[in-house]
């Protein structure tokens, strides 16, 4: 804990707020995102394999050496990777009413996701319980409600 406290306590405003920022790596490329690797930025969005390792390496050798999160959308499971599952969205399994079917499904995205080195997923989430109705909650029951969320 000491450890932590001294690395925020040298850190400047700039690298602060940096940590609160997360990249989308698809929409400025490789050369912005080496720069903002730099400047301390806390993570990435839909960037892994070798591009990821590249930015981690940048990230640890400059300023407060704070490690990389990256992230990415997981509707579907890890769509980025070719060789992984591609499962119905949220919404559709829901209908099936089956929460352990949905768990199950949640389980294989997360390790696949995870194999990848991605630390974050964004997805709808899953809410079983009442549904939100004008001003007031109904009864707790088998009905499942989706939103997204992040």
């Amino acid at each position: 804990m000491q450890a932590i406290k001294e690395i925020i306590k040298n850190m400047t405003l700039e690298q602060k707020a940096a940590q609160l920022v997360q990249i989308p790596y698809a929409q400025i490329g490789r050369e912005k995102s080496e720069e903002w690797a730099r400047r301390g930025v806390g993570s990435f969005l839909h960037v892994f394999g070798e591009d990821a390792k590249h930015l981690q390496k940048i990230a640890i050798e400059s300023g407060a050496k704070i490690p990389l999160l990256f992230g990415i959308d997981a509707v579907h499971g890890h769509c980025l990777n070719r060789k992984a599952t591609i499962f119905p969205t949220q919404l559709s399994m829901a209908c099936a009413f089956d929460p352990e079917l949905i768990k199950r499904v949640a389980q294989a995205a997360a390790k696949e996701i995870s194999a990848d080195g991605l630390h974050q997923t964004f997805s709808p989430v899953l809410a079983s319980g009442g549904i939100f109705v004008g001003a007031e909650w109904t009864k707790p029951s088998v009905k499942i409600r989706i939103w997204r969320g992040s």
